[in-house]
């Protein structure tokens, strides 16, 4: 049986998970005007330009959810089977180190804190960190646009960017989220 999916995040803020009716996301590979094989995608000449756009938007997003469903399947399996699971690993095409690798990333990013607006390998900078420090940088990099690079320069300290908003008066004034001196 499913775990139950959380409806918050663990700071409160409304989760980031986002349900898939897959029945109706298939819809539009589903129309008898497109082929859809493992090594391609035939297209009718007769498509229009919208139903051409659903056909980009469904693989976009399916593209960006492979590597969560194929890391919780086998997250599961190991739950579920113990050794058994590698067995499975052996239909995946992917080898030992990066299943290993996207496996891990799944288990220590939970699916509340998973952004679907930011790429796996986003996640992937932020999985060694405590979850509210996994929150606060996938936010920043969710509402902030940044690539990898810049995700992973603010999480070692370098450019890490923001405007300082909130000012403690002390003898100096000092910015509360990142420790700034106001000159």
């Amino acid at each position: 049986m499913a775990k139950p999916l959380p409806k918050k995040s663990a700071n409160k803020e409304k989760s980031q998970i986002q349900l898939l009716n897959i029945e109706q996301e298939i819809q539009p590979l589903q129309t008898g005007r497109i082929q859809v094989a493992t090594t391609g995608l035939n297209l009718m000449n007769t498509i229009e330009f919208e139903e051409w756009e659903k056909i980009g938007r469904t693989l976009k997003l399916f593209n960006r959810s492979n590597l969560w469903w194929l890391a919780d399947w086998l997250n599961f399996g190991e739950r579920k089977f113990g050794e058994m699971y590698s067995q499975a690993l052996e239909g995946t095409d992917y080898d030992y180190q990066t299943l290993r690798h996207i496996k891990a990333t799944a288990e220590k990013v939970e699916m509340c804190r998973r952004r679907h607006n930011l790429s796996f390998s986003h996640h992937i900078e932020v999985k060694a960190l405590e979850p509210k420090d996994q929150d606060k940088y996938l936010k920043l990099a969710d509402e902030k646009g940044w690539t990898i690079a810049e995700l992973r320069g603010a999480i070692k300290g370098k450019g890490l960017k923001h405007e300082c908003k909130e000012w403690r008066k002390e003898t100096v004034e000092v910015c509360l989220e990142c420790g700034k001196i106001k000159k």
